[in-house]
C-alpha cells in the first residue's frame, strides 16, 4: 500500500478457525509515508493449537483507513493472500 499522507496507527485482530476474535492490538506508528511498515501479531500465552487469521486496518493522517484481511468478508484482500498463523504444541 501506498499512502502519501502517512500511516499514523494501526489496529489488529487475530481470529481462530472459526472467525471468533481471539485477541488483538492497536497503537500508533507515525506518520510513516515512504519507508516499510513493521507491525507484530500479539500472540497471547495459551493460545489452542490452530491456524488463526490476521486482520488489520491502517489508519492514514488524512483521516481515512485502509482494512485487509478481515474473515467476515470486510475490507480487502491481503496483497500475496490471507495471513495465517499456525500454532503447535509445544
Amino acid at each position: 500500500m501506498t499512502s502519501f499522507v502517512g500511516v499514523t496507527g494501526y489496529s489488529i485482530t487475530l481470529y481462530d478457525a472459526d472467525g471468533v476474535s481471539v485477541g488483538g492490538e492497536d497503537g500508533g506508528t507515525g506518520p510513516v509515508t515512504s519507508e516499510e511498515l513493521k507491525l507484530n501479531v500479539p500472540l497471547h500465552e495459551g493460545l489452542a493449537p490452530d491456524v488463526y487469521a490476521v486482520g488489520f486496518t491502517l489508519f492514514h493522517a488524512g483521516g481515512l483507513h485502509s482494512q485487509y484481511g478481515y474473515p467476515d468478508g470486510g475490507g480487502l484482500p491481503v496483497p500475496g493472500g490471507p495471513l495465517l498463523i499456525t500454532v503447535t504444541d509445544g
